[in-house]
């Protein structure tokens, strides 16, 4: 397909010019956060090199000019929404979850008497007058998190709560009859805890009171990219689309709170037309950068319904220090915004609004060049099947992608293999980060739109839950049923080569074509010919090969024989590499650290890095005050995998050396050995916890090459099927794409998956779990250069979830340096003491 030219500029072009930064990324994630623009950054630093911007709530020169910025920025804003500030006020916040938290602070759900007078009376509920009346937040069910947070504040109220079908406000819409709904479970014991002590609406007082009602619902799903009328705005506030189980009277009223956030990046919001009471939004999803500002946008007629209650910096005309007498300033952002804003942030709004407007012309071009590229890809991904004639996709949908009123660019999905059992998004989100495609998964905070589209109930979500599944963890599937899904999202700066490329990634990893049955591969070896002769013949398992990676992504250092220490392999991931910030430089982003071959020499004391035409770096295994090498290093802090490490920075000289290497500035850290991080992943024999060393998740990495070998031959035969060399040559050297410490020979290909412990010579390890595999070991050592077929056959051979090897852990603790330390060897017989039940 050719691009459409819906734009002022070449789109490709544009991205040349704008992007150069993603380098070969296909960024599908534009839901998440737009793409910033390089000129949008140097014409705002040039902004900034030119005129003085400062606070503005003080009163000198500089301080004018930024305020009269801020205003003129906040009449583009409303602009582009088809308004200005006679109907809208924009209050700057930090984003959109902090927008709908002032709804939660501030949404008055009942107004005395008295207040009335504020309140513009031009649209009237209908209903018969009742004083068993409560206020309701009623919520479309595909909504984000935030706005469902903002139900804690109604229940301080004793209030109903409504979570919604689309369906059911379907109905209501068409028949022009109320929504059929029940309140929120009202049984639940935990509700009926949190409002036994909040504030009650007798009814001896509600005829003092006017009920405020809200309503929200989002623009676009942020999770299939579904549109939702906005014509449903005006009939809510009307009260002729609101639930039937809300008790109404004339007097009170309809709030709309419409999510806006995923929408207007990519469609027109007209709010001249469609005239909601609070709209939140986040600058960054419109383009890229500021982040942390975001807006609630108020319809002025619906100011007087938020009512303040903390006050900071700026928001007041005075205030008494010695009684109870505050006075907010008048106008709604001075009243909102508390303390100073972020005013070089919105600075930066101009260019962003100047690049959007620069490339697409207007809001609509957007919208007609990212649908076209999302119905393109959508229309393709239900064409791509099994061999068996058996779908690959999923799609989470509830129309064809065939307009743009209905559909925003976004396509929410899950995988099936050839039997429609489902492929785990965290497997395909690895396989794309190989291919260097960006895309998000998960239940993109949007949990009610994710139950309904997996088909969970409740008492599923809680059984997940009790499964240790929560929010953003990798575990995809439980009892083979995914526990969120994979989404893919198109911004004003993507492209259809974008789509082409993530079309090309799905049909090369998960499409699956026919197999001769003379070409089938069991786990166990015995289907092939081929493999009789690579695998080793069934013996008792022995320690065939030691390794150990003193500087955490280095290179191995392989030994006969080598002690255990109180975090595995003693000095295994002692030491690691890190950023100018502190952050850990991995193997995955730098591949050049495979060129770093550490060494240690027990005897004297020593750790030497060597790198081909360097001199070889000399470093103590531990800094003592004593020691000639504890004047050039200083104790720091680190993280690994989210945890703190307490490191020593073993100085400039090392920095110098490895900067040098990997061609930018980095420096060379030392766990402590005081400091403590546990394995997350517990003992089955103790329920206790290991320590650990640099390394990612446990103390060992135990490999087998029986195993590795039925691997390799799905290697040798898909080479063999498509006439070309082997990619990996040796049973050794994929051995040694897995980055293990101990590799075994002998006994079944994949016995290992069935210990719980083993013992070798004195040393007892229980395994701690299985290792689930990432794209590492598609990194050949040998050149650097990045092979997919590893994991691709990895994933054939394994399933769903990519695990080789296992995990084991120390059991007895008198490996410390105080004492004796066990050692291990080659040759040494590996004793099976148990097996998983």
């Amino acid at each position: 397909m050719e691009e459409a030219d819906f734009y002022r500029v070449n789109v490709q072009d544009a991205r040349n010019r704008e992007l150069k930064r993603l380098k070969g990324t296909t960024y599908l994630d534009h839901l998440g956060s737009a793409l910033y623009c390089e000129s949008q950054l140097e014409n705002y630093l040039q902004d900034l090199k030119s005129k003085a911007y400062t606070n503005p709530h003080s009163r000198n020169a500089s301080s004018k000019h930024t305020t009269q910025t801020i205003d003129q920025i906040r009449d583009t804003i409303l602009q582009y929404l088809n308004v200005n500030s006679n109907d809208y006020s924009v209050i700057f916040t930090s984003g959109c979850t902090n927008a709908l938290k002032i709804i939660h602070d501030c949404f008055q759900w009942c107004n005395f008497k008295s207040d009335n007078s504020e309140i513009n009376n031009d649209r009237h509920t209908s209903g018969s007058y009742t004083t068993d009346v409560q206020p309701c937040f009623c919520y479309l069910e595909d909504n984000h998190t935030s706005v469902i947070g903002i139900r804690q504040a109604i229940l301080q109220l004793n209030g109903m709560i409504t979570c919604i079908s689309t369906e059911a406000v379907e109905i209501a819409d068409k028949t022009n009859n109320k929504i059929e709904c029940q309140p929120f479970n009202n049984d639940n014991p935990n509700w009926q805890q949190s409002t036994q002590s909040s504030k009650k609406i007798t009814r001896t007082n509600m005829d003092d009171y006017t009920i405020n009602h809200l309503f929200a619902y989002p623009a676009q799903s942020n999770f299939s990219g579904r549109k939702y009328p906005l014509q449903w705005i005006n009939r809510i506030q009307c009260a002729q689309l609101i639930p039937q189980c809300v008790k109404t009277r004339n007097k009170d009223r309809w709030y709309v709170l419409l999510d806006a956030a995923s929408y207007i990046s990519t469609s027109r919001l007209d709010l001249k037309r469609y005239t909601a009471d609070f709209i939140p939004i986040s600058f960054y999803k419109l383009f890229g950068f500021p982040t942390g500002l975001g807006a609630l946008i108020v319809r002025n007629d619906a100011a007087n319904v938020l009512k303040k209650q903390y006050f900071g910096g700026g928001t007041i005309q005075t205030s008494l220090y010695h009684a109870d007498f505050t006075s907010f300033k008048t106008t709604l952002h001075d009243k909102f915004e508390d303390g100073t804003v972020a005013f070089l942030d919105i600075v930066a709004l101009k260019y962003g609004f100047d690049c959007l407007a620069g490339i697409a012309g207007d809001i609509d071009a957007i919208s007609n060049h990212t649908f076209s590229i999302t119905r393109y890809t959508y229309q393709n991904m239900l064409k791509l099947c099994h061999y068996n004639c058996e779908p690959l996709c999923r799609i989470y949908t509830e129309n064809d992608y065939s307009d743009s009123i209905r559909q925003g660019p976004v396509i929410n999905f899950n995988l099936l293999d050839s039997k429609g059992k489902f492929i785990g998004y965290s497997q395909v989100s690895k396989l794309a980060e190989m291919y260097k495609i960006e895309l998000r998964t998960g239940c993109f905070c949007n949990l009610g739109q994710c139950q309904k589209s997996l088909e969970l109930s409740s008492k599923d979500l809680l059984h997940n839950f009790q499964s240790g599944h929560v929010c953003g963890d990798d575990i995809d599937l439980i009892d083979g049923r995914p526990t969120g899904s994979i989404r893919i999202s198109f911004g004003y700066l993507s492209s259809i080569d974008d789509s082409d490329r993530f079309l090309k990634f799905l049909e090369e990893c998960f499409v699956e074509i026919p197999i001769n049955n003379d070409d089938k591969i069991g786990t166990t070896g015995n289907n092939s010919k081929e493999m009789d002769t690579e695998i080793p013949k069934v013996s008792i398992p022995k320690l065939h090969r030691i390794l150990l990676y003193p500087v955490k992504s280095c290179k191995a250092f392989e030994v006969n024989s080598w002690p255990m220490g109180p975090r595995g392999l003693l000095y295994d991931r002692k030491w690691m590499i890190v950023n100018e910030s502190g952050i850990c430089i991995s193997l995955k982003q730098e591949p050049s650290m495979y060129n770093i071959k550490p060494r240690i020499s027990l005897e004297n004391k020593i750790l030497i890095l060597e790198c081909d035409d360097m001199d070889s770096l000399i470093l103590p295994l531990n800094y003592d005050a004593s020691d000639n090498y504890a004047v050039s290093a200083s104790v720091c802090q680190s993280r690994v995998c989210g945890d703190r490490v307490n490191a020593i920075d073993c100085g400039d000289e090392a920095s110098l050396w490895l900067s040098k290497v990997l061609g930018r500035s980095v420096r060379l850290i030392m766990q402590r050995d005081d400091s403590k991080r546990s394995a997350r992943i517990k003992s089955t024999s103790n329920d206790q916890q290991h320590s650990l060393s640099l390394a990612n998740t446990g103390q060992i990495l135990l490999i087998s090459s029986t195993s590795a070998s039925v691997l390799h031959n799905i290697l040798r035969l898909k080479a063999k099927q498509q006439s070309t060399i082997p990619s990996i040559s040796t049973v050794e050297s994929l051995c040694d794409r897995f980055r293990a410490n101990l590799i075994i020979q002998g006994g079944q290909p994949f016995d290992e998956d069935t210990w719980k412990s083993i013992k070798i010579r004195e040393c007892s390890l229980t395994i701690t779990g299985p290792c689930t595999r990432c794209h590492i070991i598609c990194i050949d050592p040998s050149n650097k250069m990045i092979n997919k077929d590893p994991l691709k056959a990895l994933m054939e051979l394994r399933g769903k979830k990519v695990q080789f090897g296992i995990l084991v852990a120390i059991e007895n603790h008198n490996c410390d340096s105080s004492n004796t330390q066990p050692i291990i060897a080659c040759g040494d017989v590996i004793d099976i003491v148990s097996h998983c039940s």
